[in-house]
C-alpha cells in the first residue's frame, strides 16, 4: 500500500525547506513513492497516469534542476513531473543500473554494465558521450569541476571506486583513462 515499500532501491530529493520531497525508487512495488519532509506519503507514480505503461523495474532515479525526475528501467530513462505526469522517455540500454546528474548541461549519466559502457546524456536523450565501463562498475557519478568533471566509478564485485578526468570540451572519441 501507500508508504510501504518493498526492495528500494534508491532515494532522491527534490526542493528545501519546507517544500523538502523525497522519492523513492520501489522497484519490489514497480512504483516510485514520494513523501514529505516529515516522511509522510504524498504520491505514487507508476507510469499508468493518461493511460501511461506501468514503470517495468525501476532501478535508479534523480530529481532533476528543473523539477521533476527521471527514472531509469533497465532499458530506458522515463522522466516525470513532480506531481507524476509522464513527461517522455529517452535511451536505449541493455540492462542500465544507475542513473545520476550530470554536470553537462543538467542532462544525466547512465551506466549500463551489461554493454559496457557509461552514457552521458542530455534530457533529450541526445547522447553527450559514450565511454567504456571497466570492470562490473554499476554506479558512474559526475563530480563537477570547472572545466569538465570527475567521473566516479563504483566496483561492487571489486569493492573498489576509481576515477576518471573529464574534459568539458574533449571530443566524442576521446578515450578516458580510468585509473585506481
Amino acid at each position: 500500500g501507500p508508504g510501504q515499500l518493498d526492495a528500494p532501491e534508491d532515494v532522491a530529493a527534490e526542493g528545501e525547506g519546507e517544500s523538502l520531497r523525497i522519492f523513492v525508487c520501489d522497484t519490489g512495488n514497480a512504483r516510485v513513492q514520494r513523501f514529505n519532509r516529515a516522511g509522510i506519503h504524498e504520491l505514487t507514480i507508476d507510469g499508468t497516469a493518461a493511460g501511461g505503461a506501468p514503470l517495468r523495474e525501476p532501478r535508479s532515479l534523480v530529481a532533476l534542476p528543473a523539477g521533476g525526475l527521471a527514472v531509469l528501467e533497465p532499458d530506458a530513462v522515463r522522466v516525470f513531473a513532480s506531481d507524476g505526469d509522464a513527461a517522455g522517455s529517452f535511451g536505449q540500454f541493455r540492462n542500465a543500473r544507475r542513473i545520476s546528474r550530470s554536470w553537462h548541461g543538467g542532462g544525466v549519466t547512465v551506466a549500463d554494465p551489461a554493454s559496457r559502457t557509461v552514457h552521458l546524456m542530455g534530457l533529450s536523450g541526445l547522447i553527450v558521450r559514450d565511454m567504456p565501463l571497466p570492470g562490473t562498475s554499476d554506479l558512474a557519478l559526475i563530480l563537477p569541476g570547472t572545466r569538465g568533471g570527475i567521473l566516479v566509478l563504483a566496483d561492487p564485485t571489486q569493492a573498489d571506486l576509481r576515477g576518471a578526468l573529464l574534459r568539458e570540451d574533449a571530443p566524442e572519441d576521446t578515450a578516458v583513462r580510468v585509473t585506481q
